[in-house]
C-alpha cells in the first residue's frame, strides 16, 4: 500500500495565516497516535486566500483543504 502523505503549505502567506501551528498540531497527533503517515512541508501552493492549506494524499487520490485551523 502506498504511504499516506499530509503536506502543509508553509510559504510566507501560509505562515502568516497560521500554518506553523497547523503543522505542529498534525505532527503532535502523528506522534501521539502513532499514525502511519508521511508529514511533509511545501512552499506556496498559490491559493493565498485559502491559507493555511493542507493536502492529503492516500490510495484514493489527492485532496486539498483550505482555511485549516
Amino acid at each position: 500500500m502506498k504511504t499516506k502523505q499530509v503536506i502543509v503549505g508553509l510559504g510566507s502567506c501560509g505562515i502568516a495565516a497560521g500554518a506553523n501551528k497547523v503543522y505542529e498540531k498534525i505532527k503532535a497527533l502523528k506522534e501521539a497516535e502513532n499514525l502511519d503517515i508521511e508529514l511533509k512541508k511545501t512552499s506556496c501552493v498559490g491559493m493565498c486566500f485559502r491559507e493555511p492549506l493542507v493536502e492529503v494524499i492516500d490510495e484514493t487520490g489527492s485532496y486539498l483543504y483550505g482555511e485549516i485551523d
